[in-house]
């Protein structure tokens, strides 16, 4: 039977007695001077059995519960890389495709510029100076502490040759700042040193490949073949989602629960059988003044790469209690839309009761305001307003809640 039906039954019970007026008449002439204690319900053993009233003590046990926060899924920052260059030219050639995977160091695409060209040759030139430079200044150094050469030409040698390496630095640093790497220039010199300038300056001189900085899949892809790219334009994106950040915000009155640390599971609509451990890693020091908010951060592992940047999720965040706490079912906590409650057998008077209910099957029960904390397993853990010592009604608190909220409608008809 449920509880709609053992309601509709216990109230047609209760209303009985209003079909016998000289009963009524009776019973108000017998109880005209009492006045019945707030809070308080009295059943007798019929009533009982009809409202199926089971009681149980409250007990202790060591709960693990939650603070439950609605979360975002981020890309960590030193694993997303945007894909640019600083340098213009045309897009000659794509290698990989949105999606892909890719390694670092791997080719994404190429493109092709005059600007291009007159970095790699101002390397060449500054390089093929250096080396000149060099020479001479070895000869000019070996001929002074030979008496052979003037000072002069050594001190001009020596100028020249300090000139040159500046002017190569400039343009290393130049070549370099473009994607070119230490191999790529020292292919660039090898190729001049065999001769093979004019094959080189026709071919690959003014070609540039861009390489990606880390291994990850390309994402944002905004490029084609043939498209003009300017320097600080973003055109690729590649990310790392091996591991991932989880961002979630905490209310301020939260804040006491929480600490570095603590486990954390992470939970999404899109995969509800999947849980992504990990741990609290972050609490920021600053209160969002708007939303009262402070925002808390762990890394997790993404199983199977299933979670992607952007996606909502809810994280858990467990803490345990070294002591017991005293716990209740959840059956037995009910509210009034204020207040939390539990209905306590009252035992402090043996003859309207007592513990477990006098000859006559007489039981009358407390309303007894609690505060609550964590609830797991079906209990709820109970921070303030019972003892522990206490038998509260387990199953049945409904019916006993609405029988006051019928006293407490008859009392303002009053």
């Amino acid at each position: 039977m449920n509880k709609t039906m053992l309601f509709v039954c216990l109230i047609g019970f209760l209303g009985l007695s209003a079909c016998n007026p000289d009963q009524n008449r009776e019973a108000e002439s017998d109880h005209a001077d009492e006045t019945h204690a707030p809070g308080v319900v009295e059943l007798n053993q019929e009533q009982m059995q009809l409202m199926q009233i089971k009681l149980a003590s409250a007990e202790y046990r060591r709960l693990e519960g939650y603070l439950a926060a609605p979360a975002r899924i981020e890309a960590l920052p030193d694993r997303i890389a945007d894909i640019g260059t600083l340098i213009s030219g045309r897009v000659q050639r794509i290698y990989v495709t949105q999606g892909q995977r890719v390694k670092k160091g791997q080719v994404l695409l190429e493109i092709i510029g005059p600007e291009i060209g007159e970095v790699k040759g101002e390397y060449i030139r500054t390089r093929a100076a250096l080396e000149l430079a060099r020479a001479n200044y070895e000869r000019q150094k070996k001929l002074l502490e030979e008496n052979i050469a003037a000072q002069k030409a050594y001190f001009e040698a020596q100028a020249a040759y300090e000139e040159a390496k500046a002017a190569f630095s400039a343009a290393d640093q130049k070549l370099h700042s473009i994607g070119i790497t230490d191999e790529e220039a020292q292919h660039i010199i090898e190729t001049i040193t065999l001769g093979k300038e004019a094959h080189y300056s026709q071919k690959i001189l003014a070609t540039l490949k861009i390489t990606s900085p880390i291994s990850g899949i390309v994402g944002k892809f905004d490029i084609k073949v043939g498209q003009l790219v300017e320097p600080n334009t973003d055109i690729m994106e590649v990310v790392d989602i091996e591991k991932l950040w989880v961002v979630a915000d905490i209310y301020e009155k939260d804040l006491g629960v929480i600490r570095l640390g603590q486990r954390v599971e992470v939970v999404t609509e899109a995969y509800p059988g999947l849980v992504f451990p990990g741990k609290l890693e972050y609490i920021s020091p600053v209160l969002d003044e708007e939303t009262r908010t402070v925002k808390v951060r762990s890394t997790i592992t993404n199983q199977d790469e299933k979670l992607k940047p952007e996606m909502f999720a809810t994280m858990r965040i467990f803490s345990s209690k070294i002591k017991p706490s005293l716990v209740v079912p959840e059956s037995a906590v009910e509210n009034d839309g204020k207040n939390e409650f539990v209905f306590v057998l009252d035992q402090s008077d043996p003859e309207n009761g007592g513990s477990d209910g006098d000859d006559e099957g007489h039981y009358v029960f407390r309303q007894v305001l609690i505060k609550t904390g964590k609830r797991k397993d079906h209990f709820v853990e109970v921070l303030a307003g019972l003892k522990g010592d206490e038998k509260i009604v387990v199953e049945g608190a409904f019916f006993l809640k609405s029988e006051l909220m019928k006293e407490s409608l008859e009392g303002e008809e009053h």
